[in-house]
């Protein structure tokens, strides 16, 4: 399915603006995911430092500078040069070093590093080890349906539709594939107010968008 990734040239702008479409990746993503991977990272290795990470599609380095801030020596590609010009503009500014690279992951020429063949050896066993954790089992068996979902999300972006319809449309797509009753995304403002953006319930029970609640003194939104 073709995707549209002139839409990171139109809106390359949006990337680190607080109520900008797409920074809704540092608001709704970066929260669950960096932890994840650093999680698994310092599972797999004695240290960060220094540890080479390849983000492939970057954008505008929502999770590089994440990576950078843990230690990693890290390089982003993507195919919007306006999206990378911002990258660089705001990790420099950041005083983060970030190697940013226009271009595709296919197109990429990576040259076998020394003992690849020895690892190579081990990568049977290695999978094998890994595919027996339940959890990784677990995570296969739901690919599919986030691939599906994922291409579902990206045909709307690509025929132009309205953020508002995007964020429905995310919250639903989420909430089905974790199994859950209802879902919000919300967006964080730097003066402290936890803004619905969109939701998503069975029963027709989430907070409305364009709720607003405080996120310190007596709400609950802290703890969301």
């Amino acid at each position: 399915m073709p995707v549209d990734n002139d839409l990171s040239d139109r809106m390359s702008e949006t990337w680190w603006d607080d109520a900008g479409f797409l920074n809704i990746l540092a608001s709704g993503l970066n929260p669950v995911r960096v932890p994840f991977l650093e999680r698994q990272l310092r599972a797999r290795f004695a240290t960060l430092e220094g540890l080479r990470v390849l983000d492939l599609g970057c954008g505008g380095g929502l999770l590089a500078e994440e990576m950078a801030r843990l230690g990693c020596v890290v390089t982003g590609v993507d195919p919007s040069r306006r999206s990378l010009g911002v990258a660089h503009a705001h990790a420099h500014a950041s005083g983060l070093d970030i190697d940013c690279m226009h271009g595709v992951a296919e197109a990429l020429q990576v040259a076998p590093p020394a003992g690849a063949e020895a690892r190579l050896s081990q990568f049977t066993e290695l999978v094998a080890t890994a595919i027996s954790n339940s959890q990784a089992r677990e995570d296969l068996q739901r690919l599919p349906d986030e691939q599906a979902a994922l291409r579902r999300l990206a045909t709307l972006v690509a025929e132009g539709a309205e953020p508002r319809g995007v964020f429905d449309a995310v919250a639903e797509e989420t909430g089905r594939l974790i199994g859950a009753t209802t879902v919000n995304l919300a967006h964080f403002t730097p003066d402290a107010i936890n803004v619905t953006m969109s939701g998503w319930s069975l029963r027709d029970v989430h907070v409305p968008a364009g709720t607003r609640l405080p996120i310190d003194g007596d709400s609950i939104t802290p703890y969301e």
